[in-house]
């Protein structure tokens, strides 16, 4: 039951996070910001792992708890003595428009989710999830009863994605917000270059299912688990080039729950085909597979529908209507 808790406010998380982030910069420089927010979520496993290692087996599994728990409460100390709170700060309807760019904007919260970039971003943020999932849930079962290294090597080998995940999602972002700044779309440096990235972790994921164990399958793995986050950063913020802004935490909210069923989905999924297979090795690479089919699928259609341009054409055109009307 508190593990459900914890879900439960942990959720809106990264759709708060991502609002506060388009609401302080600028949409040239939202994709970086949003990557570095997203980059702590790989910092956090690079340190908490092993140090809640040494700490379990020094003391004990409350022990690591109670330290997490002392480290949030500390963090949370931190964040309302030295953050700035305009994020809380109630201001004039007039001033909150102006500092909006899309602020005129002004359509039913329903109609937003009728939008084809709704479901693109969606659709590509489930692509990424799935292999978010599947690093969290399978990732250390599929290193050492599928590639065969050792419960010590399979410790190491789990933070390599993690660690490569962050240059992953700093470069990105930075390269997202410099081509937008040269003059591309926000299509392409968002929706397409996100989905090429998310593409091409699906066809690393299906190349490392069929060939054989070594460097090359270790590599593809690492790239494969390392590159889905920039669906939730760069594509993100392609969002956030559309939306008004005291719509943005919800939009983003129910994105978050379309993708959050690829971590129901996959894992199970995934368990199901294994448990099927002939041996260990081929049930995972069949799995992978299937999974690395789906996500390529996902990737490619949810960068065809993201299009902030047509979005916010669209919506400026029903605002019209609605006050001429």
């Amino acid at each position: 039951m508190s593990r459900v808790v914890l879900g439960f406010f942990e959720g809106p998380a990264h759709a708060l996070c991502q609002s506060v982030v388009a609401d302080r910069f600028p949409k040239e420089k939202r994709a970086f910001a949003g990557s570095i927010v997203n980059a702590g979520s790989s910092v956090g496993p690079l340190i908490s792992a092993p140090a809640l290692t040494w700490v379990i087996v020094s003391h004990s599994w409350h022990a690591a708890f109670l330290v997490l728990i002392a480290v949030g409460i500390l963090w949370l100390v931190v964040w309302l003595c030295y953050v700035e709170r305009q994020p809380l700060r109630r201001r004039p309807v007039a001033e909150e428009v102006e500092a909006d760019p899309n602020g005129h904007i002004d359509v039913p919260f329903l109609r937003l989710l009728r939008l084809p970039s709704f479901w693109g971003l969606s659709l590509m943020s489930f692509a990424g999830y799935l292999i978010t999932s599947l690093k969290v849930s399978w990732l250390p079962a599929f290193l050492g009863e599928g590639l065969g290294y050792s419960p010590t090597t399979v410790g190491w080998l789990v933070t390599l994605p993690y660690a490569t995940a962050i240059v992953v999602l700093l470069s990105s972002g930075y390269l997202s917000g410099r081509l937008l700044a040269r003059g591309w779309s926000s299509r392409a440096s968002r929706g397409y270059f996100s989905g090429a990235l998310i593409v091409f972790a699906g066809l690393s994921m299906i190349a490392f299912a069929l060939v054989g164990p070594g460097t090359l399958q270790l590599a593809l793995v690492i790239g494969t688990f390392s590159i889905n986050s920039v669906a939730f950063s760069v594509a993100f913020a392609g969002a956030s080039d559309f939306l008004p802004q005291r719509q943005r935490a919800a939009f983003f909210g129910c994105v978050i729950g379309f993708y959050s069923i690829a971590g129901i989905i996959a894992p199970y999924a995934l368990g199901l085909i294994v448990q099927a297979g002939p041996t260990p090795s081929a049930g995972y690479a069949n799995g992978f597979l299937v999974v690395g089919i789906a996500i390529c699928a996902c990737a490619a259609v949810g960068a065809r529908l993201l299009n902030p341009e047509a979005a916010r054409q669209a919506l400026e055109a029903e605002t019209s209507m609605r006050r001429t009307s």
